[in-house]
């Protein structure tokens, strides 16, 4: 038979019902990609911020070592000295270049006597002098 479908009045309120579910879909994607954008934007946000409270409290944290090596190295005495301030060399010391030990010393905060007792012990241990100077130049030259 014929079909005269195209000459039937349309349905206006069925097509506007079909446009609004239409919006209504997009909103509620738009809505669900906006909360996963949100979502991971603020773990990596998070995360950042853990990451740098970590380089915070590692910061204080060496610092802290930092400090309790040199006072047991202001206590020490002779040999334990040296030792403990070969221990301070390896933790501590950065990538720069020193001519002798009384230069090291002298730019790592002690005093004239300190570098002096260094000094004296230096010279009576070879040995013990030598690798300390070893040890200054590895860890001056990294």
């Amino acid at each position: 038979m014929w079909d005269f479908s195209f000459l039937a009045i349309p349905n206006v309120e069925g097509m506007r019902l079909w446009w609004y579910i239409q919006i209504f879909g997009i909103v509620i994607l738009f809505g669900i990609s906006l909360f996963f954008v949100m979502y991971f934007w603020l773990r990596y946000r998070k995360k950042k911020a853990l990451s740098h409270q970590f380089d915070h409290f590692d910061q204080q944290a060496q610092d802290l070592a930092k400090q309790l090596l040199y006072q047991k190295l202001h206590k020490a005495s002779g040999k334990t000295k040296l030792i403990l301030f070969i221990e301070y060399l390896e933790k501590f010391v950065t990538t720069s270049t020193y001519a002798n030990v009384s230069e090291l010393l002298s730019t790592q905060w002690f005093t004239a006597k300190e570098v002096e007792e260094f000094e004296q012990v230096l010279y009576t241990d070879k040995e013990l002098s030598k690798h300390l100077e070893d040890k200054i130049m590895i860890m001056t030259k990294k």
